[in-house]
């Protein structure tokens, strides 16, 4: 396993009304974030966050200042190798069905929350 992708996740987003996952790649001038398909493999502009750094903490406090309605997003992190090996597909399922206690504890898992940081 490359040390490099074990010490990275990817910032993932869903919008609320969706249970489409999406890979975030940045921030779009309104502060929504700026996506891309997560199967764009080893896509550069994936948000990779340095599990070391305080890059995410950054992202979220400009995203919360920016934002309009921070509520219509749900984040998720993900090991940027898992990420680049597909398995986003299990959580995009998990989302699909949320309400199913397993499928929960899988979002639960990997959720992010802004107001954290």
């Amino acid at each position: 396993m490359d040390k490099k992708l074990s010490d990275r996740d990817v910032l993932l987003v869903k919008e609320k009304d969706s249970n489409e996952l999406k890979v975030v790649t940045g921030q779009n001038k309104d502060g929504t974030p700026k996506t891309a398909s997560p199967q764009e493999t080893d896509n550069p502009d994936f948000l990779k966050i340095d599990k070391n750094g305080n890059v995410l903490e950054n992202f979220f406090a400009n995203f919360m200042r920016q934002a309009k309605d921070p509520t219509q997003f749900e984040f998720f992190k993900m090991p940027a190798l898992i990420v680049e090996q597909g398995g986003v597909k299990d959580l995009q399922a998990a989302a699909e069905n949320p309400e199913k206690p397993e499928n929960k504890a899988t979002l639960d898992m990997h959720r992010v929350e802004p107001e954290a940081f």
